[in-house]
């Protein structure tokens, strides 16, 4: 039996990127995504990134691809080089608010 892609909401995915070792995550609308919805978790390799991304596509039955993003500031570590990938998530809850539209911009969700 396969998770449907619909039922992998975001928080789901935040939790999952935080063990595969994400340095920072955020959520973004998307005219792509099947669910309107994807998950930018930001890893500080491209192993990191790549093994995420591999799971992820299992569970949702296709392919997240991995790319370079702007340098990200967490703390007081700046990663230079950092990989993003999205993956499509449903938004639990009745609102969602995002911030101005940036890079360091994050979404409030309330259920």
């Amino acid at each position: 039996m396969s998770i449907s892609p619909i039922a992998v909401d975001s928080l789901v995915w935040f939790s999952l990127a935080d063990r595969a070792g994400a340095v920072d995550r955020s959520i973004r609308v998307s005219e792509r995504a099947f669910t309107g919805w994807v998950v930018e978790p930001v890893f500080g390799s491209y192993a990191q990134a790549r093994d995420f991304a591999a799971r992820a596509g299992t569970v949702i039955g296709y392919g997240v691809c991995c790319r370079r993003c702007p340098a990200v500031v967490c703390g007081s570590v700046t990663y230079e080089q950092p990989w993003s990938c999205s993956v499509p998530c449903a938004v639990p809850g009745a609102e969602l608010s995002l911030g101005a539209a940036s890079r360091g911009s994050r979404a409030v969700i309330r259920a």
